[in-house]
């Protein structure tokens, strides 16, 4: 009698796993490639029309007229920088303004956004 119980235990031991029933109603598929879709066309070299001489204008008011100047520089030295015979650390960030980031930045944003931004890093100590 035991060897029956065996062979019934090993026999269903042995059976395949039935594969889970797909309930979700969804049915495998295997994604294609559509090759019929063009890349995306390059930026014109026009400006966008959002972009106008008042504002251009405005913005370029704000800048100082260039003056050449014999400023102290920054050098390399050891493991870090040195401005002036002093250490200088470097506490920087990869910036993108919040509301205009990519290929909107300095073509869709407003300046005031900026300025509003560049003063939060320049109130936490960020110099480059």
């Amino acid at each position: 009698m035991w060897r029956w119980v065996f062979v019934l235990l090993f026999f269903s031991a042995c059976q395949p796993i039935s594969p889970p029933v797909n309930d979700t109603g969804f049915s495998l598929v295997t994604p294609a490639v559509d090759i019929t879709v063009d890349p995306p066309a390059k930026p014109s070299n026009t400006p966008i029309p959002s972009c106008d001489v008042e504002e251009a204008t405005y913005v370029t008011g704000l800048l100082p007229e260039y003056v050449p100047t014999q400023g102290d520089f920054v050098h390399l030295a050891g493991n870090g920088f040195n401005l002036n015979g002093e250490p200088f650390p470097i506490y920087g960030i990869n910036y993108y303004p919040r509301d205009y980031p990519y290929e909107r930045f300095l073509v869709e944003m407003q300046v005031s956004s900026v300025e509003f931004e560049l003063n939060l890093m320049r109130d936490v100590g960020i110099n480059t």
